[in-house]
């Protein structure tokens, strides 16, 4: 069900798994352009959205800052795929894993746990720390349509496309 003033990015997998990631857009251009400020950066109250044959569920959390989203898109943005790269966020709740990219296809891993993670293991008795782990093949239009969404939701324009440049986040 929409929420009023919320936009999301969808990412549809090979297999109709979705993941949504959305929140109210913003022109974020100028506290984008300055360094990060950890106790000033405004976080972003996240609305997510996760469709899978395991499981599906919603969930709504400051998961994210305005840089965290910019750079989370960038990091999805990067080409080649080689090897696997992690983008851990400040809030543990969301960590992305770009697995790898084979014939045009894109895998990835996305990271549920704690405010994120699905209902079941928010419940009283789960395990501390359980997460759920989306396993998603995407093509390369589906993936730059995410971030293109994603950064038009911060007020951003996509930089030069597949730059090899590495993002500016917590990645590794």
């Amino acid at each position: 069900m929409p929420r009023s003033g919320i936009q999301f990015a969808h990412l549809e997998g090979l297999d109709g798994s979705r993941f949504s990631l959305g929140w109210r857009p913003r022109d974020a251009r100028r506290r984008l352009a300055a360094p990060v400020d950890w106790s000033g950066d405004p976080w972003l109250q996240v609305h997510g959205e996760v469709a899978s044959p395991e499981s599906s569920w919603s969930f709504v959390d400051p998961a994210l800052t305005e840089h965290e989203a910019r750079d989370l898109a960038e990091f999805l943005d990067l080409r080649p795929w080689t090897g696997p790269r992690v983008f851990e966020c400040t809030e543990p709740g969301l960590a992305f894993k770009a697995v790898g990219e084979a014939s045009g296809i894109f895998t990835m891993a996305i990271r549920f746990s704690l405010e994120c993670a699905p209902p079941q293991a928010r419940s009283p008795g789960a395990q501390a720390g359980e997460a759920f782990t989306l396993m998603l093949d995407v093509t390369d239009a589906a993936l730059r349509r995410f971030v293109r969404s994603m950064l038009g939701m911060l007020g951003v324009e996509r930089r030069d496309p597949g730059s090899s440049t590495a993002p500016r986040g917590k990645h590794r």
